[in-house]
């Protein structure tokens, strides 16, 4: 069921970059810092416990390089960092966020035929990709609880992958 909820103001900064010094190397970056909270007097009002908006991290960053001279090697390094945000109004269970690096390397073979190996999250670094506050009953007759429950960022993992253009 969706309800509206109370106005929410969100402040901070984003910074978006890519810089080449070289003609075949690439550094990208993308940040953002914010702050979100609701903008209500009585929070209860609306069925909330306070004034922090749910799911909305304090910090984002990506960083990638990316080298492709055009010849039959390249390849990319990437790390994804997702800070922690809170989870509940009140602030009283948070997702601590997750960090992974991702790497990819590249053969081209002719103008129509490459070979492609990537490696995910390279640390194997555990952490929730996507994260919830959860209500649940561990019996039907049992009280109700409150935890946390989410998506668990894919274990270190690799795809190899064979293009052919026709």
């Amino acid at each position: 069921m969706n309800s509206p909820g109370p106005a929410s103001r969100r402040e901070g900064v984003e910074f978006s970059a890519q810089y080449n010094p070289l003609s075949w190397l690439e550094f990208n970056t993308d940040l953002s810092f914010a702050r979100a909270r609701y903008r209500t007097h009585d929070p209860a009002y609306y069925g909330i416990d306070g004034l922090f908006v749910t799911n909305a991290p304090k910090f984002v960053w990506s960083f990638g390089v990316l080298a492709d001279s055009h010849g039959p090697w390249y390849g990319s390094l990437q790390v994804r960092w997702l800070g922690g945000y809170p989870l509940v109004e009140d602030n009283s269970l948070r997702s601590s966020g997750y960090q992974e690096l991702n790497m990819m390397v590249g053969y081209r073979f002719t103008k129509n035929l490459r070979l492609e190996a990537n490696v995910f999250n390279m640390f194997n670094n555990r952490g929730y990709a996507a994260q919830y506050a959860y209500d649940y009953r561990l019996t039907p007759t049992s009280t109700e609880s409150s935890g946390a429950t989410g998506h668990p960022v894919e274990p270190v993992s690799a795809r190899f992958t064979l293009t052919a253009n026709f």
